[in-house]
């Protein structure tokens, strides 16, 4: 049986842009997530996905409401102690993978994890064996292909053992081939870890394959 650690609280959360702020992307979303779960994050493009992403991960701040994260709000922690958060605690896929192009595989995977002194040699030798990039470490982003970018940018995020996972469209660059190969590793790989994932996507064999599933609609966040 999976914990039931709430790991974050969102309370009230609510999210409008200057020059709009009659429209609401998000309106007073309350939501606890559990340790350990796995949740899909569905609705049409432009309804607010990334934004609640980037809300809870310390990124963009909410018009009103709160977000904890292990009893810590967020939103009154100052920058500095977010950027400790997001490096100490959570990590990020991005859609359009966030490689450093100026490093290596290796030194893009090693990246999160030096930085957050939770580099494991012999993890990361497992997991780079499970992605099949043994034979890619000394070449650079520009020079392996998009499937093959999504997984050193999972690799990056994993090998930091993050209390949290955010993965933001992680297959939305794929084809259906290398979409099934990154989501049966990303699973594999977040099982192994025992991380909280939460992950927006459009894709339907994605979000059949995790726990929960909620839906987003006119600022509002419902069970799907």
């Amino acid at each position: 049986m999976k914990p039931t650690k709430v790991i974050f609280k969102v309370k009230n959360l609510s999210k409008s842009y200057p020059g709009n702020e009659n429209h609401y992307t998000l309106k007073d979303i309350n939501l606890d997530i559990t340790q350990g779960s796995t949740i899909a994050l569905i609705g049409e493009s432009g309804s607010g996905k990334s934004t609640f992403l980037n809300i809870l991960s310390g990124l963009e701040p909410p018009t009103s409401g709160e977000v904890q994260f292990n009893n810590v709000s967020i939103w009154n922690s100052t920058e500095k102690e977010r950027a400790l958060i997001r490096r100490n605690e959570l990590a990020i896929i991005f859609q359009s993978f966030n490689l450093i192009n100026s490093l290596t595989v290796w030194q893009n995977i090693g990246f999160h994890a030096r930085l957050s002194g939770k580099w494991d040699s012999d993890l990361a030798e497992q997991l780079i064996e499970t992605a099949g990039l043994k034979n890619l470490l000394n070449r650079y982003p520009d020079q392996i292909s998009g499937g093959e970018q999504q997984r050193v940018a999972i690799l990056r995020a994993i090998i930091a053992k993050p209390k949290v996972l955010f993965a933001d469209e992680p297959t939305g660059n794929l084809d259906d081939q290398n979409s099934k190969v990154i989501i049966k590793m990303l699973l594999d790989m977040i099982n192994s870890i025992g991380a909280t994932l939460l992950v927006a996507t459009h894709s339907k064999a994605f979000a059949s394959k995790l726990d929960i599933k909620l839906k987003l609609k006119d600022g509002k966040l419902k069970s799907s």
